[in-house]
């Protein structure tokens, strides 16, 4: 049986690889000791490993069950948080592949302090800009411009007249709960289509593209153990909104779960 490997003290800062090829190929043994630790301490010792780090165009990792092996592809910025983060990261995972319990540890703290900390969160940034697709943002829809939204919010609402204006397009891909998001590694914001209908208030979609430029002016805070996405002072100008009372009550009226990133 393969024994647990010990804790360190803390988790590094994240940067980013330098040559992610050669670092890969060296740190795929560190990967797979992770995983042999995360199963022996979980009692998952007798399965059958196969672990490889991957070029993910972000902080992505899988783990998946067939029979009696277990296939894992993690990114290889994992491979910048060290031994701790990866043993955390491995429990993690194969405790939701088995649907187990993981008591707070040494392991799982390493794990998510580096996934909450800001060098971390730059780390998936540079990745998806070296890495990702570039997006073909289409802001015409069938009944609303929102290039036309941006341009008129920025110019009516002096709390946005300063900010670097981000690109927007309709987002096709978001489901029904995800109403907006911005990429602060592409400086975009995609909105969900559902809300270009006629069914749909535009003061309705005006406030979440409000709410999303709202995130390209104010960036996310990273605590050792905390990221707070809606800070105090970001609450504070989303209720500037004109008609955020209305926003809200249609969105509660209407049963519309918001889910913002």
């Amino acid at each position: 049986m393969t024994e647990p490997i010990a804790p360190s003290a803390t988790a590094p800062a994240a940067t980013l690889p330098t040559n992610p090829t050669t670092m890969t190929t060296a740190a795929t043994g560190d990967l797979q000791e992770a995983f042999f630790s995360a199963m022996a301490l979980l009692g998952k010792a007798d399965f059958r490993l196969d672990a490889k780090f991957k070029r993910y165009a972000s902080l992505r990792a899988t783990l998946e069950r067939n029979g009696t092996t277990l296939r894992a592809n993690v990114s290889d910025g994992y491979a910048a948080g060290g031994r701790d983060v990866l043993v955390g990261l491995a429990l993690d995972l194969t405790a939701r592949v088995f649907r187990m319990h993981v008591p707070d540890n040494a392991y799982t703290q390493a794990y998510y302090i580096f996934r909450k900390q800001k060098s971390a969160s730059d780390l998936n940034s540079a990745l998806k800009k070296s890495r990702g697709r570039k997006r073909h943002l289409r802001a015409q829809g069938k009944w609303h411009d929102l290039n036309d939204i941006v341009l008129r919010m920025t110019r009516e609402h002096a709390l946005l007249q300063t900010l670097s204006v981000p690109k927007i397009g309709w987002n096709t891909k978001g489901g029904k709960r995800i109403l907006g998001f911005y990429d602060e590694s592409a400086h975009e914001i995609l909105i969900n289509e559902n809300l270009d209908q006629k069914l749909v208030p535009f003061y309705v979609l005006e406030y979440v593209v409000f709410h999303e430029l709202l995130h390209a002016k104010h960036p996310v805070k990273h605590g050792r153990e905390r990221r707070t996405v809606h800070t105090a002072e970001f609450k504070a100008e989303e209720r500037q909104y004109p008609l955020y009372k209305e926003a809200m009550a249609w969105l509660a009226r209407n049963r519309v779960d918001r889910d913002w990133d």
